[in-house]
């Protein structure tokens, strides 16, 4: 992931008003610098901001809509909401104002019941539910009718493990024999059921840092860094991998052999690490020291980074188009692009995701997030231009 000397294309595209749509603003110049193995597509000048107004918000405390968790949300294309709640094995939906409509399967481990509900996508129009205590993928229709169920892997575990959305076909995390360890890879689903398959990048020791420690007993446990780097990866609607380090805005797409097909880069400002976000951020591994000193650690205290990592977050949305989340000085930003990589706005005003993807659909966006309470709710979101 180098830059390259020398741009020996540059293409200006212009377009029309500035909405929602897929078509490149013309106050923005596309370059795409072919020098190199793999093009580089760089947008520069002002991106058009798409603005994002609050128009629901789900899970008050005490209400009807309370939540015990959110692992995953979707919209569709008239604003109706699916919740997915873990810790009450509940699939819920509401209309376009909030109001509760019913809930979609139950428990159990029958059809169009689930053990353990995960994560919710359109495959081809219809509902797809992950439950890996089933070990399957179920489908519903738009009256919430079960369908049928395709096997899928019993892996759990944080937010790699969901259905990955790329209209009108879905990804999930699994695994396969190689030699004497088992590999991770993503699988398609259509709705003919399981389709093509990609290797899921390992990090390698320079991408992630942290620190392992053995206890007096034993046992052992782990850290991650303060506003360290991460991986983030996700399968595309083209069957390639969208691949970046979150401390820097460059996100190459891979091939399924692993070779760089194409890649985008964006200048960010950085953001700095104020020191009562470093104090907070470090709290949990001084703690540890100081309550195990004998223990043993690879390695010591961590090193303040000059600025927190630029990407948080890669999704694509209901058109296919890819959403880039980024910590800018001012908050949350979202960078969306088209399918050529030419960035077609930025979006300003919405929360960040916190680890669980956005839905979008239309002109709106549902983000989980929680209240002053801690607790889990929903923000529905309008955009404009």
């Amino acid at each position: 992931m180098t830059m390259l000397r020398a741009c020996c294309c540059v293409v200006l595209v212009l377009g029309g008003a500035c909405r929602p749509s897929d078509e490149i603003p013309a106050a923005l110049r596309v370059t795409i610098d072919s020098s190199g193995a793999y093009p580089i597509v760089r947008s520069l000048g002002v991106a058009p901001r798409w603005s994002a107004e609050q128009v629901l918000v789900l899970g008050a405390p005490g209400g009807p809509t309370e939540f015990g968790s959110v692992r995953s949300i979707l919209l569709d294309q008239a604003g109706s909401l699916y919740v997915v709640d873990p810790s009450r094995r509940t699939l819920s939906l509401f209309d376009s104002t909030g109001r509760f409509v019913r809930q979609v399967g139950r428990d159990g481990a029958g059809p169009g019941e689930y053990r353990n509900p995960y994560s919710v996508a359109w495959v081809d129009g219809q509902l797809a539910l992950l439950d890996p205590g089933n070990t399957r993928l179920g489908l519903y229709d738009s009256t919430g009718r079960w369908e049928r169920s395709w096997p899928a892997p019993r892996i759990t575990g944080d937010q790699v493990i969901r259905l990955y959305r790329t209209p009108p076909t879905v990804w999930i995390h699994g695994v396969r024999p190689s030699g004497a360890q088992l590999e991770g890879i993503f699988i398609r689903y259509t709705r003919a059921g399981s389709a093509d398959t990609l290797p899921v990048i390992r990090p390698t020791s320079g991408s992630a840092s942290g620190r392992l420690c053995q206890l007096p007993n034993q046992g052992i446990t782990f850290f991650d860094a303060p506003f360290g780097a991460a991986l983030l990866q996700i399968p595309t609607p083209a069957g390639t991998r969208a691949l970046a380090l979150s401390t820097a805005y460059r996100i190459a797409f891979l091939g399924s052999t692993g070779d760089t097909v194409r890649m985008i880069e964006r200048e960010i400002p950085p953001t700095p690490v104020s020191n009562a976000e470093w104090e907070e951020a470090n709290a949990g591994w001084l703690k540890f020291r100081r309550d195990w000193p004998t223990a043993t650690c690879d390695g010591g205290d961590f090193s303040r980074p000059a600025a927190k990592p630029p990407l948080a977050w890669l999704f694509y949305d209901d058109r296919g188009r890819l959403w880039v989340e980024t910590v800018t000085p001012d908050g949350p930003r979202y960078d969306v692009f088209a399918e050529s990589g030419a960035l077609l706005a930025s979006v300003a005003g919405l929360p960040a995701s916190e680890g669980v993807d956005p839905s979008v659909a239309g002109q709106r966006v549902a983000i989980v997030g929680k209240d002053s309470a801690d607790t889990p709710i929903v923000r529905v979101f309008r955009l404009s231009p």
